[in-house]
């Protein structure tokens, strides 16, 4: 009978990178909220999209390298998520930082909405990158060389 090896700890600078990452994702997804209302070249709105998904890939992608996992994007993703979900929030005076009704600006309250569209699309397509990179072991699993059929002479 064979017995599974216990996971490896996490050492201190382990904690700290991923807490690291965590931050990323929190930095990255405040200035994206705060960038909703501001315009791309010719006034049009989205700059805040861009920052998003640009930002989300590049973070996850540096993090899944880095830490040789495909895990690893998942903390500067929860850090975005987190801050979009705190600054999307309405409150007793109103909302927070991405505005859900502006008469004035309707424009402005579709890129806020877009903003967690361009976000979980950009996650999606992080992990599934990393996933192909560091998730799969070599030799195993559908995805591998080893296993496609050969063609017999």
């Amino acid at each position: 009978m064979a017995s599974t090896p216990a996971p490896a700890r996490l050492g201190p600078l382990d904690v700290a990178v991923r807490l690291a990452l965590f931050a990323l994702g929190v930095a990255y997804g405040a200035w994206a909220l705060w960038a909703v209302p501001v315009r791309l070249f010719g006034w049009v709105e989205g700059l805040s999209l861009v920052i998003t998904a640009v930002a989300t890939l590049a973070a996850g992608l540096l993090a899944a390298w880095g830490l040789q996992s495909w895990r690893a994007p998942l903390w500067p993703i929860a850090g975005w998520l987190v801050v979009t979900f705190v600054f999307s929030m309405s409150g007793p005076g109103g909302d927070v930082v991405v505005p859900g009704g502006l008469t004035y600006d309707p424009g402005v309250v579709k890129v806020g909405e877009f903003n967690w569209l361009a976000g979980l699309l950009a996650a999606g397509l992080t992990l599934f990158l990393s996933y192909r990179r560091y998730g799969v072991p070599p030799g195993s699993g559908y995805t591998s060389r080893a296993n496609r059929p050969t063609q017999r002479q």
